[in-house]
């Protein structure tokens, strides 16, 4: 159990997603990491707090990050680079 205050924000390494409870079988070495926020403040309205938000000044609540870099697509020069050519 996470301490007081923490919100869960998803899974990541074998597994990527933000289905909690999450069922897995593992049946090798496997690195599934739970991530979880310590505020609920929320400046952009994504529902993802700003302390774990990918791209905090716009609203991205899919937190899509196509080149893993940790900026998300909308906020990411890179994809937007990309999309534009």
């Amino acid at each position: 159990m996470p301490d007081s205050g923490l919100n869960f924000t998803g899974w990541t390494g074998a597994v990527n997603s933000d289905v909690s409870p999450l069922q897995v079988t593992i049946n090798a070495a496997t690195a599934i990491t739970a991530s979880f926020c310590a505020t609920t403040i929320d400046a952009d309205g994504d529902l993802i707090a700003d302390d774990c938000d990918n791209c905090k000044p716009l609203s991205n609540s899919d937190q899509r990050d196509k080149d893993n870099d940790d900026y998300g697509n909308r906020c990411d020069p890179d994809f937007l680079i990309m999309a534009m050519s």
